[in-house]
């Protein structure tokens, strides 16, 4: 393959440094260049280049580290399985014994449907929630700090297909669709990096959304039929 199809700009900001196979899957060395001048180093697996844009199943994400970008890349090439690639990164702490999670009421699960708030069900192989979509930074964080690492999966509530939007080795993006990252990685990576600490957040009870859901259903049905009721009567 010639160097200058290895290399090349692409649109959103995209240049691509550096092309190659780990195995029979095809990987790209990516460099995005923000609007602040701020740049970010990707490994994409599976990509795909169509009209000056390119696009990937799941991607290794560096911040600025450039340095440990290239080293993965080769290591990649090599054969090699990039899972464990941040875990150094990550401060061992002893998870705190007398960490519980703070759950919504039913008044305020009400209120967050009724607001058609963004919603996510998160699953950590074993439990499964809903949370909030400007929490999910914090929430990644938090848990692999504070509980254990643990790989988490995202699922966008009221979505036809059963599919996650989002997926993470421990506390670092596997799998996110590019508007998702978009309006998430700078806080995650704030938290990542400690220029920030999680906030307050609450997750809600799964069976608890489903029984209040249920419950503003069988209201708002009622209504209409005694809405009915009084334009029959007039």
């Amino acid at each position: 393959m010639n160097e200058d199809k290895r290399q090349r700009a692409l649109n959103n900001g995209m240049f691509v440094m550096d092309l190659g196979y780990r195995k029979e899957q095809p990987i790209a060395l990516v460099e995005r260049t923000f609007n602040d001048g701020t740049k970010e180093y990707i490994i994409a697996f599976n990509y795909e280049i169509k009209d000056n844009t390119i696009d990937w199943s799941y991607g290794y994400y560096y911040s600025n580290d450039i340095g440990k970008a290239k080293t993965d890349f080769k290591r990649a090439l090599n054969g090699e399985n990039l899972a464990n690639t941040f875990t150094d990164k990550v401060e061992e702490k002893e998870p705190k014994e007398d960490f519980e999670f703070e759950f919504y009421t039913e008044e305020e699960i009400k209120e967050l449907i009724k607001s058609k708030a963004e919603l996510f069900y998160v699953d950590d192989g074993i439990d499964e929630a809903i949370i909030r979509f400007e929490d999910i930074p914090d929430f990644i964080v938090d848990y692999n700090r504070k509980i254990e690492m643990r790989d988490l999966k995202f699922f966008k509530v009221g979505k036809d297909i059963y599919e996650p939007d989002i997926t993470t080795y421990g506390e670092f993006l596997n799998s996110i669709s590019p508007d998702l990252r978009e309006r998430m990685i700078d806080r995650l990576v704030e938290l990542q990096t400690d220029e920030a600490e999680p906030k307050k957040y609450k997750i809600i009870n799964e069976d608890v959304f489903s029984q209040v859901k249920d419950k503003l259903e069988q209201e708002q049905a009622a209504l209409r039929k005694q809405k009915n009721k009084y334009k029959e009567a007039r």
